[in-house]
């Protein structure tokens, strides 16, 4: 692989795609091995580059990290955020780099419209699932 990373979230190498169609080049005799018996790239909470400082803390975080939210939003927010964000590549990009397990986490966000869906990893992400 000649790829060099520049940047956070910019990938560069001769080829566009590099690894986009990585799984076409598998040895046939893998072709009939479930999928659950190989190691495929994914990547952990996908959408977390959708966070942000005004992301909100979601219910199923601990009681004492939703109280300290209300309380000291200031101070919690970006240490929470820096926590929560796995990702900087968007999906788009995630595939393009070869990955192929998603792992997406759905909620409905309290204050939100009950017919909203949010990503969500300790925060509520600004993305909505369509």
């Amino acid at each position: 692989m000649n790829g060099q990373v520049s940047a956070p979230g910019s990938f560069r190498t001769s080829n566009p795609n590099p690894l986009s169609d990585w799984m076409s080049a598998l040895s046939p005799q893998l072709w009939d091995v479930p999928l659950n018996h190989l190691s495929i790239p994914g990547s952990h909470d996908t959408m977390t580059y959708g966070l942000n400082r005004t992301s909100p803390v979601s219910r199923s975080a601990s009681r004492l990290l939703q109280a300290l939210a209300k309380v000291l939003p200031c101070l919690l927010q970006p240490v929470v955020l820096r926590w929560s964000v796995t990702q900087e590549l968007d999906v788009t990009e995630q595939l393009d780099a070869g990955v192929r397990y998603l792992d997406l986490r759905i909620a409905h966000m309290p204050e939100g419209s009950p017919r909203n869906l949010h990503f969500v990893h300790m925060l509520y992400t600004t993305l909505l699932v369509e």
